[in-house]
């Protein structure tokens, strides 16, 4: 999908065919490896990167509700976007 970098692969699949299965494949991206070595220290110097925010994201993250509304949330990006309307205007 323009615009997505490949790491979004996992969710584009979800997107297109939310199976139970597809939804599984996406969890890698949310877990706590993930949120510290892709969203916080990618690309930046890791010993200025100071890690009360990815720890506090990643307790957040840690309960199982909000890893279920996370899901829900990106399951739904396309369409919050509306990313398909913009080939049409």
């Amino acid at each position: 999908m323009e615009g997505f970098s490949d790491a979004w692969g996992a969710w584009e699949t979800y997107w297109h065919l939310p199976t139970p299965e597809n939804r599984e494949a996406c969890r890698d991206s949310l877990s706590p490896e993930t949120i510290r070595d892709f969203q916080y220290l990618q690309g930046a110097d890791a010993s200025l990167v100071l890690p009360d925010g990815y720890t506090l994201d990643i307790a957040y993250m840690s309960r199982p509700e909000f890893v279920q509304m996370c899901s829900l949330i990106l399951f739904q990006l396309p369409y919050l976007f509306r990313w398909n309307q913009y080939l049409i205007w």
